[in-house]
């Protein structure tokens, strides 16, 4: 959930007195290797899409973009443990290859326009989901208010007569 290239202290405050050509080439070759055999980790495991919670190197992209990776940014913390709540993954603190339990999967993932605003669009494609998401579109931030008390009040009445035993499905619900 942190950036996907602090831990390697690639942005640290110094002074480098560097005499010639050669000492300027080889400056950042190290820092090089270092990010393409962490991305090229990623891209031995099968991952396609990595979620970043922080900032996002321009090497990294790079490097991401080399080995055919997707990089999405998600700074909200709480969005970022829905999705993995929603795609059954683990987030990790740093960029470190996962563990096959750690890492999730999604039977889609891509850029959708949804009015004039693009989105990143994550999809299961199976019969049982844990999550579902409803998009609310209206003319004034006041009626998209309402229908989301109204829609949130309908969810979570049907979440408590569903867990009430009490109940019994009727009109050929079973």
């Amino acid at each position: 959930s942190s950036g996907i290239n602090a831990e390697y202290g690639t942005e640290t405050k110094g002074t480098v007195l560097i005499k010639t050509a050669e000492e300027l080439t080889n400056f950042s070759v190290d820092e090089e290797k270092l990010i393409e055999n962490s991305v090229k980790a990623l891209a031995d495991l099968g991952v396609t899409c990595v979620v970043s919670g922080g900032k996002v190197g321009d090497m990294m992209l790079h490097f991401a973009n080399k080995f055919n990776i997707m990089v999405v940014r998600l700074m909200s913390k709480w969005d970022l443990r829905r999705l993995c709540r929603s795609i059954n993954a683990t987030a990790l603190p740093n960029m470190v290859p996962p563990t096959a339990e750690e890492m999730g999967s999604c039977s889609l993932v891509q850029l959708e326009e949804v009015g004039d605003t693009t989105v990143v669009s994550f999809r299961q494609e199976r019969e049982e989901s844990a999550m579902s998401t409803i998009i609310i579109r209206g003319s004034t931030d006041n009626i998209m208010d309402d229908i989301e008390r109204a829609i949130d009040d309908g969810v979570n009445s049907v979440k408590v007569l569903s867990r009430d035993q009490r109940c019994l499905p009727g009109a050929a619900a079973t």
